[in-house]
């Protein structure tokens, strides 16, 4: 049978220092022929051996088509498991899979809830060690968190009454403040910034203060750091016009490239969450950085927008540095979330062969993306995948689906306490009237308004109207 080489320590510690270069219970997309460092999402309860946890989402024998390993700090090496082998939650593990295709990794049926706060015992420094000892953690929630959601806490000294966030850990040489990711063969500084997903391990080092210590334990809390709306939640969506910004709202909607900063500053001022819009899944010729997109990518018009090309969303990691470029541009406007349009170009004529699974994995790393710079994302239509998405997305919002029929698909959204905002057109002349659809959105908790199809100023909302 096939052996796989674990990752080296040397090679590890070498790109640790090197130059990097930025990069419910939800699925994890594991690329074929790609190393990985993960980490459990939820308690797999009893089903906790690598085989109940995995066995059932990747094909191929154990060891031939797939391997996990497991880092021993003390002994500064690699293991590599057996499939019976028990996977704890909060430690990091390296998984690596030669299928032919990407997998998606889910927990067992029987997973529940990590208990909050998680607390997960690190490796210190022993006698010979100089300096700090490498530790692989993991992020053991479903959901986002920051580093703010972590902290330090020590069986003596000043990290023992109370815990320290990693500012001060650091200050009192416990453990490095900055922990490490690993992505796409490459390794990157965790910012303050940042957020660490589902599913995520990271490199960590306690520091030779810890000696003193005693034994030293990362503590997981869960907090809104990204803002998540609840079902009910108002809301203005305006993308075209000057912006009305007088409505008593608790959410903006506005162009990511056109909204001025002196207008998101206001909104801030006045108490609204800024989401900025802007279409992920197609080309337009007239925005800044329309020239950064190959040829490759561009596909037929869209329907109605003549001067919009669909995108070849197969190319990912094409798309991913222009999309997170204009994450960036949102977090340097100040604005707290996201709406990336046109994420359904499966369902539509693109000029590519898209599939269902090209469509999950690209929408999931929008989300992902998103996430890592702290922003709130939505789900933009794409109805027919809701169900797998809706783990990974922080509200909905749909267009016309009273209209079309196929609103229900968005209790989803609700159960999981998530915001479903949506507009019906008064200038679509196949419309229903507010008189019928408001009092049903606002029986399913929607948030719902009729707009004109220019999206400016002037709404309707169900939420007061009805």
């Amino acid at each position: 049978m096939n052996r796989w080489k674990p990752l080296s320590l040397l090679v590890l510690l070498w790109m640790l220092i090197a130059p990097v270069i930025a990069v419910e219970v939800s699925g994890y997309e594991l690329p074929d022929n790609e190393w990985r460092l993960i980490s459990l999402p939820a308690d797999p309860q009893g089903a906790n051996t690598v085989r109940a946890v995995f066995g059932d989402d990747i094909s191929g024998e154990y060891r031939d088509s797939w391997v996990l390993y497991a880092y021993n700090s003390e002994q500064k090496s690699y293991k590599e498991l057996s499939y019976e082998t028990p996977l704890t939650q909060g430690r990091g593990y390296w998984i690596f899979q030669k299928t032919g295709r990407t997998v998606t990794l889910d927990m067992p049926e029987s997973s529940t809830a990590t208990a909050v706060p998680f607390q997960f015992d690190l490796a210190s420094p022993g006698p010979a060690d100089e300096g700090q000892q490498w530790n692989i953690s993991g992020n053991p929630f479903s959901a986002s968190i920051s580093l703010n959601n972590i902290s330090v806490k020590t069986n003596s000294g000043v990290c023992s009454n109370q815990t320290c966030d990693l500012d001060r850990a650091d200050s009192e040489n416990i453990l490095y403040k900055t922990p490490w990711r690993y992505t796409a063969s490459r390794y990157e500084i965790i910012s303050n910034g940042d957020v660490l997903t589902p599913w995520e391990g990271f490199w960590t080092a306690v520091l030779e203060g810890a000696r003193d210590a005693g034994r030293v334990s990362l503590l997981f809390s869960r907090s809104d750091s990204i803002w998540q709306p609840a079902p009910g939640t108002r809301w203005q969506w305006q993308l075209s016009g000057s912006i009305d910004t007088s409505l008593n709202v608790d959410m903006y909607d506005v162009d990511l490239f056109e909204t001025p900063q002196s207008v998101i500053d206001q909104l801030h001022a006045d108490g609204k969450v800024v989401i900025c819009y802007f279409s992920a899944g197609s080309y337009e010729p007239y925005r800044d950085d329309a020239e950064l997109f190959p040829p490759s990518v561009l596909g037929k018009v869209l329907d109605g927008y003549p001067d919009e090309k669909w995108l070849d969303i197969r190319q990912v990691e094409s798309l991913k540095s222009i999309m997170i470029g204009r994450m960036n541009l949102a977090s340097s406007k100040n604005c707290d979330g996201v709406e990336p349009d046109n994420v359904d170009g499966y369902t539509n004529a693109s000029g590519f062969p898209l599939t269902p699974q090209d469509q999950l994995r690209y929408n999931i790393t929008l989300a992902d993306e998103a996430h890592k710079q702290g922003l709130s994302v939505g789900l933009k239509n794409d109805i027919e995948q809701v169900e797998a998405l809706v783990s990974h997305f922080d509200w909905a919002l749909n267009e016309q689906c009273f209209q079309y029929e196929e609103c229900d698909v968005y209790d989803a959204f609700i159960t999981a306490n998530k915001a479903v905002f949506g507009v019906e057109y008064i200038d679509d002349a196949d419309s229903d009237s507010p008189e019928l659809f408001c009092p049903i959105a606002n029986q399913k908790r929607f948030s719902w308004l009729q707009k004109r199809l220019a999206l400016d100023a002037w709404r309707l909302d169900c939420q007061t109207a009805f």
